[in-house]
């Protein structure tokens, strides 16, 4: 499951060296679980900004898929809102697209703005500007690396590899 539906004190057993989170929090949630420092190393992984839309998209529709269920009704109201919206919408058209996104407005825009910047930031913005993808590149810092969900397998191997030079460099430093 995701880590941000744990409790605070559940995320923060969790995070401990040696193990892995998975979800969506965002720098400025995440910054309140794990301890930053330069000893220990931090992963993420982004998709592209198309693969990410169109899955994020996706994921709203589908929330809206059984509005009678408990996943749709422990979401917030706008949510639900955005679901059904999408429930109706032809994806194969532009002219339809385009219309959806023109009555978007406040925390509905939002939910599609930026997401990824959004997600690298100490702070949570009404709308991204230049300075907040500017902060967002810098904090970037702090991860060890960070991969590309369309490269997930190759991401993997170079986390591997890495891991290896580590403990080869720990253990020649031993000896």
């Amino acid at each position: 499951s995701h880590i941000e539906v744990l409790t605070l004190d559940e995320q923060r057993l969790l995070a401990r060296p040696g193990h892995s989170i998975a979800g969506h929090p965002p720098l400025f949630k995440f910054r309140q679980v794990v301890e930053f420092d330069q000893q220990t190393p931090l992963h993420t992984i982004v998709r592209s900004p198309l693969h990410q839309l169109h899955s994020h998209l996706a994921w709203i529709k589908g929330i809206g898929s059984q509005p009678d269920s408990a996943f749709f009704q422990q979401h917030p109201t706008v949510v639900q809102q955005l679901a059904n919206q999408l429930q109706h919408l032809d994806l194969s058209s532009a002219e339809g697209i385009s219309l959806f996104v023109q009555q978007m407005e406040g925390f509905q825009l939002d939910f599609f703005d930026n997401l990824q910047t959004r997600y690298f930031l100490g702070y949570r913005p009404e709308q991204v500007n230049k300075e907040d993808l500017r902060q967002a590149i810098t904090n970037t810092d702090i991860f060890t690396s960070i991969g590309i969900t369309e490269n997930y397998d190759q991401y993997l191997l170079q986390c591997a590899d890495l891991y290896n030079r580590t403990m080869h460099s720990q253990q020649t430093t031993k000896h």
